[in-house]
């Protein structure tokens, strides 16, 4: 099964992900042994932590494809970024200082995971309203968020992603049990590794499958791991 893996930090020196060539090369190749054939680098974009590392994530993206296209011909590559929202936000988005992803109208969206849930709602109404569709990142991580919030957010219009990591037990016994929760609900719209390593946190979307296939239909297992994320990245390259 081709997977898809729509939230990465595999970029060397651009945010808390890789931090050397060789680091970033490492994962792409095990994303790719794991079956991964479409993915999109989603370097954190925020202003007052890691700079604007615009220049810095196309150089390192420019040397990842050059790479690939040697080794993994058939593995796609493509970048966006996660913005961690804070009032004005949209204006990054804007004025191209935050990327979307692939040029979609689609954003990787995340806040402090402790936030308060109308804050939440507050910035996501924003990207709403400015003609963004928010991809709201990690979903189960905020723990301030209630089922009837995820309700709310699908029905504007916003799709929310999960790690594979916090089905895996990464973050810990609650995150997974409101994986499980959000699961049962059909809530999640995809999965994301949300790999910044490859020891902690690492690449890939197999382990994951196989966890959700015990838990979920095989056809909502395939849809989070695979046909939702290639749908939004792939949509005629979204113009």
């Amino acid at each position: 099964m081709d997977f898809a893996d729509m939230h990465i930090h595999a970029l060397y020196g651009v945010d808390d992900g890789a931090d050397t060539k060789e680091k970033m090369l490492s994962m792409v190749e095990a994303s790719y042994n794991d079956g991964v054939r479409i993915m999109c680098f989603t370097p954190h974009f925020h202003l007052g932590y890691f700079g604007d590392n615009r220049e810095a994530s196309e150089k390192a993206f420019a040397e990842a494809r050059e790479a690939a296209a040697e080794k993994f011909p058939e593995l796609k590559l493509l970048i966006g970024n996660e913005l961690r929202y804070e009032p004005g936000g949209e204006s990054w988005l804007r004025d191209g200082l935050c990327r979307t992803m692939n040029g979609t109208k689609y954003v990787l969206v995340d806040f402090y995971t402790e936030q308060d849930a109308k804050t939440i709602h507050k910035g996501i109404e924003v990207l709403l309203n400015s003609g963004y569709t928010p991809i709201l990142a990690h979903t189960e991580r905020y723990s301030r968020l209630k089922l009837d919030d995820g309700y709310k957010l699908k029905e504007n219009g916003v799709l929310l992603q999960m790690d594979t990591q916090s089905l895996l037990g990464e973050f810990g016994f609650f995150t997974k049990k409101r994986c499980k929760a959000l699961l049962k609900e059909k809530i999640i719209d995809m999965v994301g590794s949300d790999a910044h390593g490859m020891v902690k946190r690492p690449p890939g979307i197999s382990e994951c499958y196989s966890a959700l296939s015990k838990i979920c239909e095989k056809e909502y297992a395939e849809y989070l791991c695979c046909k939702a994320a290639q749908h939004i990245l792939t949509e005629e390259d979204n113009t």
